[in-house]
């Protein structure tokens, strides 16, 4: 590997780092609140929605569990 792409390769995962420290903090909102939020990531299938379990069970959600769930999972 030449040295550019080890260096791409470092902020690439250094900006995967941000995006999931990002992505704990929505979802200790998400907790605090019994909130909810979807996310779609780059394609198709790559998304999902993340249910609080005070949301979900104030929903009363069955077909889903309270956590990250796979956006084909309403299909």
């Amino acid at each position: 590997m030449t040295d550019i792409k080890r260096e791409k390769t470092a902020e690439i995962e250094a900006l995967i780092e941000q995006a999931q420290k990002l992505v704990y903090e929505a979802e200790s909102i998400a907790d605090e609140y019994g909130l909810e939020f979807t996310m779609d990531l780059g394609g198709y299938g790559m998304g999902g929605t993340y249910y609080s379990e005070k949301y979900h069970e104030e929903q009363g959600m069955r077909w889903s569990e309270p956590g990250w769930n796979a956006s084909s999972q309403s299909c």
